[in-house]
């Protein structure tokens, strides 16, 4: 959150380029004996939408990969 921009008018608003949501998951999984020296993996990352000017009135949507 803003709190001492240069334009009074945009305190509290929110900070350009900063998701309220960030999420990372990762896992691994080695498999059993038959498959010896294999691992599986596997990841997702999600970031919420978030503002690209001071004024939040522009935004760019959620993604997740």
């Amino acid at each position: 959150m803003l709190t001492k921009a240069a334009m009074p008018a945009l305190n509290g608003n929110t900070a350009v380029g900063v998701p309220a949501m960030q999420l990372n998951l990762y896992g691994e999984y080695d498999l059993p004996a038959f498959a010896r020296g294999v691992t599986l993996t596997g990841r997702v990352i999600h970031t919420s939408s978030q503002y690209y000017d001071q004024a939040n009135t522009q935004s760019i949507p959620a993604w997740t990969t």
